[in-house]
């Protein structure tokens, strides 16, 4: 269980998450309180979106689950249930895999270094993970529909020890090529791309890294395309000056050169479409009842006394946003 408040006193909204089942389970408000994992955002929309990927899952009781959700076979004594710890279904061995606590969100309250997951959930999340690697936005988003796949899950990279890297979805899109996708995740789905720590008493935000030290802004700037860099600089307010990027220093002029040859044509491109845009909402707009009578008169009255200062405002008006829009 979770919900989802403003802080009257900072405006800022924040979720809060119960991670004792038990205590939720047996009333015991006290325990809750305590197992309370507090998330603040800026909005009620980024604050749901927390609430939603950290909430940990309803592990469904044995008692009132006999066969096993996926094979229907009944459990006995060598054919133990196990709560999927994604999802929360009651499955037996056989319709399980094992998964490394790291695949989880802190939330989870995960002791064990491993722990049991159902082939649907595993099944979900390696789709997802090679959708969004491959930069398949739409395959991504229906993966994450069907309510097994948690964004704010770790992943790791491969199945052999020796290549392992442990990274979020927001690295794996970048490493897809895809800025739709990146776009859908943090703007969407409000994906962070830095986590805060406590530093001397004070909170302290620091990129999100994989387990190889691989933030989102350095993967973004070994891109050939720029485009990936642009976003997280422009749109997700990414500091060029908040890391250690003194060994991508040629990677960074190589991004300046193509956005400085690129920035003519995006120009052109901009400017066409403005053009078009104005033209159809011309052409659509509707024409006077009153026939060309009506519209001399109007002509009349926009050409004279105030009307027609605030006719010729108007046109500075329209002058002036042209000119910012080319800026």
């Amino acid at each position: 269980p979770w919900t989802v408040q403003q802080n009257k006193t900072t405006n800022m909204w924040i979720a809060s998450v119960v991670t004792d089942q038990k205590a939720y389970d047996e009333g015991n408000k006290t325990e809750q309180e305590r197992s309370k994992a507090v998330f603040s955002a800026k909005t009620e929309r980024e604050a749901h979106e927390t609430g939603l990927a950290m909430a940990t899952p309803y592990l469904q009781p044995f008692k009132s689950n006999p066969i096993c959700v996926m094979c229907s076979s009944k459990f006995a004594v060598f054919n133990r249930p196990h709560n999927c710890r994604n999802c929360g279904v009651v499955v037996c061995s056989k319709c399980t895999v094992i998964w490394s606590s790291k695949r989880f969100p802190s939330t989870y309250q995960a002791s064990k270094s491993t722990h049991s997951v159902c082939l649907a959930c595993d099944w979900s999340a390696n789709n997802f993970q090679e959708a969004v690697l491959q930069g398949n936005l739409m395959k991504a988003k229906k993966l994450y529909e069907s309510g097994n796949v948690n964004l704010r899950s770790p992943y790791i990279s491969s199945k052999k020890k020796s290549g392992q890297e442990i990274m979020y979805p927001i690295h794996m899109a970048i490493l897809g090529c895809n800025v739709a996708l990146a776009r859908w995740l943090c703007k969407e789905r409000y994906v962070p791309v830095t986590t805060e720590i406590k530093s001397k008493g004070k909170l302290k935000s620091l990129p999100i890294g994989t387990s190889k030290g691989r933030t989102p802004l350095k993967l973004a700037i070994k891109q050939k395309d720029h485009d990936m860099l642009k976003f997280l600089v422009a749109e997700v307010d990414v500091s060029l000056f908040d890391e250690d990027i003194k060994g991508d220093y040629r990677w960074i002029l190589a991004h300046l050169s193509n956005t400085l040859h690129r920035a003519p044509y995006e120009y052109e491109i901009a400017k066409k479409k403005r053009n078009a845009t104005n033209g159809s909402s011309q052409a659509s707009s509707p024409k006077s009842s009153h026939g060309s009578i009506g519209g001399a008169a109007a002509i009349t009255v926009a050409t004279n006394g105030s009307h027609g200062s605030s006719s010729r405002a108007g046109s500075r008006g329209e002058s002036r946003a042209d000119s910012l829009a080319e800026v």
